[in-house]
């Protein structure tokens, strides 16, 4: 090596010494050099050599630059080592040619895939026709006029079809691994076709960013009748078809309907045979919105109202025009369309009701009008008649009125609860507490305080005792409707009236208590200390809590421990208990201040990617505890796009393609754009495939 570098010192003084005319035609190494000739690098002789790898010695090129490593290239000591390596110098010089150009095609053929398979994703997810494809390619052609993948981009309505089912194959493939080998849990319900139902399955379960997602597995149909036997055979069938075990599964998360729920003959009784430790993730949006629809029956039909003056509108501009005359000339409002209820939609009330009450005297005078134009025998059919009646006698009680004013009170008790569980992000770890929280608020508005103490379990509280209920001056109906009772004679109100309104008030709360108590889940947990704590006696809610890292220091390593027992899916492989106990020490002993974020599972995320806490297994068993759903709401969003994927106007999509659409509306954007290499030549071969088996049928 010293050497080496005496001669390249030597050399470079002699060049040095050199006349102006000499070192001008001195020819220098270039890293281009590199690139032409593959088994050159530079020199540790100096600037006029170039080290050649086959050969292990320097060859100058001062005179001749890439002519001399040509020269040396064709030698016979070169090819031989050539030979030895597998190739030849100059077999390699020329191959390397073709094979970069052959790459650089390769290169872009697999992003123009890449680009027509985002193309695919974009129209699923955005409702687009299919054929749409073929004109978006030219409408991009014509955008980037220079743009090679641009150029190359060709989709037609066949071959559109040909990559959306390949790519829906692709993204199933990638969630039936993760179904495999990490815990999930899985949910369904029935569309209302009356012939053949189908029972699309959501799955929860870790994604490839480490976050917890739903994506959709299949649509199976029921064609026969949709028992709980029938239901759980396409579930059935799609696991075992797909070799994903039953262990795996934590939860099954369904509506509350007794076909889904049944111990014996439900689902969830056919499920338990496999998965005997299954969780039924009932769905708690449905349980709170049948708890207010049926804790409001007690009251007068005031949704059956609302639902009446929007379609004695709906259908008439006549009678809209004439009720925006009166908002405009006998009460100097702006116009305010009337909005539609949907009963099975109970946060829809909500805004409902509030319209309606904002407009109850426009609507007053209105249906006065029309009123009278019926007792004049202008009323122009039967059915409108009977409606205009029923309307007028309504809006015509002040007592109604103030039951209207009470139920928008109740109603905005509920929603909070309602907007909270249809998220998408997990959050049956504080599903326990919320529901709790839902309970003080409804008893602290008619259960005295001495009743309501912190130390009495907020579920023992006996809320049906007239004893224990506040006087009618110190329920809470809400301030507009207290307004109104202190300005009775005002409103019209009788004192009869209001007496039968209190005890209304009574009845509509301890029936929205008693429904909420006998169908929500349990969460009523035991005293314990810690010398006599036993996870054991813990509702499963409770249990889940350990999750919550706003209750770090609050749980014990024996409900985590109780966990993995129940679900041996959750450890991951390798990882001993002993080693998961470690690291829950020292998670319960760090500030995880620094690593919390919007998402409890992103939290989680960023605790295990620490180097320094290394809490990499603990991280993976609390985020598979929070694949566990806390609604349904994720399969009901799946009805949606459902409705808007299949219009009248696509009404003969097959069930193939209908179901490949959905799957890409459900997925990951990011799952389409960081598709892996070996999932791009399938999808050049789709529509060649499709083509080819088209032909033989």
């Amino acid at each position: 090596m010293a050497t080496r570098e005496k001669r390249a010192h030597e050399t470079d003084s002699e060049d040095e010494g050199d006349s102006k005319e000499l070192r001008k035609y001195n020819q220098v190494f270039k890293p281009s050099y590199c690139k032409d000739f593959p088994f050159v690098i530079s020199s540790m002789k100096g600037k006029h050599h170039a080290f050649c790898k086959l050969c292990r010695t320097d060859v100058l090129i001062s005179h001749g630059g890439s002519y001399d490593i040509d020269r040396h290239a064709k030698g016979k000591r070169h090819k031989e080592n050539a030979a030895a390596a597998g190739s030849s110098s100059v077999a390699g010089f020329f191959k390397s040619k073709s094979d970069a150009k052959e790459s650089e095609d390769s290169s872009l053929k697999t992003t123009i895939t890449r680009s027509e398979a985002n193309l695919c994703q974009f129209i699923a997810a955005n409702n687009m026709s299919l054929s749409s494809a073929e004109k978006m390619t030219a409408m991009t052609r014509a955008i980037c006029p220079y743009s090679n993948v641009a150029k190359g981009m060709e989709c037609s309505r066949g071959k559109v079809t040909a990559m959306v089912e390949k790519l829906s194959e692709t993204l199933k493939d990638a969630l039936r691994h993760r179904m495999k080998i990490a815990p999930f849990s899985i949910s369904t319900d029935g569309s209302n076709d009356a012939e053949a139902k189908q029972f699309p399955m959501v799955v929860r379960t870790i994604d490839q960013s480490g976050l917890v997602q739903s994506e959709l597995l299949s649509v199976p149909v029921c064609t026969e009748a949709a028992t709980g036997e029938n239901i759980y055979r396409l579930i059935e069938t799609e696991l075992n078809s797909r070799l994903i075990p039953w262990k795996n599964c934590l939860s099954l998360g369904c509506d509350n309907a007794p076909v889904m729920t049944g111990r014996h003959k439900g689902v969830y009784g056919f499920m338990r045979e496999q998965q005997p430790q299954i969780y039924l993730s009932g769905c708690t949006l449905h349980m709170v919105h049948n708890a207010g629809k049926k804790a409001a029956s007690v009251l007068p039909p005031i949704d059956t109202v609302l639902i009446d003056i929007y379609y004695f509108f709906n259908k008439s501009a006549d009678r809209q025009r004439r009720f925006i005359g009166v908002q405009k000339d006998d009460f100097g409002m702006e116009q305010q369309k009337l909005l539609k209820h949907v009963c099975t939609r109970w946060l829809s009330i909500g805004r409902c009701l509030r319209r309606l009450l904002a407009n109850w005297d426009p609507l007053k005078v209105f249906f006065k009008e029309e009123f009278d134009q019926l007792n004049k025998g202008k009323a122009t059919s039967s059915y409108a008649s009977g409606k205009v009646e029923s309307i007028f006698t309504f809006l015509r009680s002040p007592t109604n009125q103030l039951y209207a004013t009470f139920l928008l009170f109740a109603v905005d008790m509920l929603e909070p609860f309602l907007l909270v569980f249809q998220s998408e992000e997990p959050k049956i770890h504080i599903l326990r507490r919320k529901i709790q929280e839902l309970y003080r608020n409804i008893l602290q508005k008619f259960i005295k305080p001495t009743v309501m103490h912190a130390e009495n379990p907020i579920e023992e509280v006996d809320f049906k005792s007239s004893v224990n209920q506040r006087a009618d001056q110190n329920l809470d109906i809400g301030e507009d409707a207290r307004t109104m009772i202190e300005n009775k004679k005002d409103h019209h109100l009788r004192d009869s009236r209001i007496k039968e309104f209190y005890s209304n008030v009574r009845q509509y709360y301890t029936t929205l208590m008693d429904y909420l108590l006998s169908h929500l889940p349990e969460t009523k947990a035991p005293q314990m200390t810690e010398d006599d704590f036993d996870p054991r006696r813990l509702p499963f809610l409770a249990q889940l809590e350990i999750v919550d890292v706003e209750k770090q220091s609050a749980g014990y390593f024996s409900t985590l421990r109780h966990l993995v027992k129940t679900y041996p899916v959750l450890l991951p492989p390798g990882c001993h208990l002993d080693v998961l106990n470690l690291q829950f020490g020292v998670y319960q002993m760090s500030d995880m201040t620094q690593y919390k974020a919007d998402r409890l599972d992103q939290t989680w995320a960023n605790i295990g990617q620490d180097p320094i806490l290394k809490l990499t297994e603990l991280s993976l068993v609390m985020r598979g505890l929070l694949v566990i759903p806390h609604s349904s709401a994720h399969c009901e969003r799946v009805f949606s796009c459902v409705r808007k994927v299949k219009t009248p106007q696509r009404s003969s999509l097959s069930l193939k393609t209908l179901e490949s659409l959905l799957v890409l509306k459900n997925c990951d954007t990011e799952a389409v754009q960081n598709l892996p290499e070996d999932a791009i030549m399938p999808l050049k071969q789709a529509y060649s495939k499709k083509v080819h088996a088209s032909k033989k049928l």
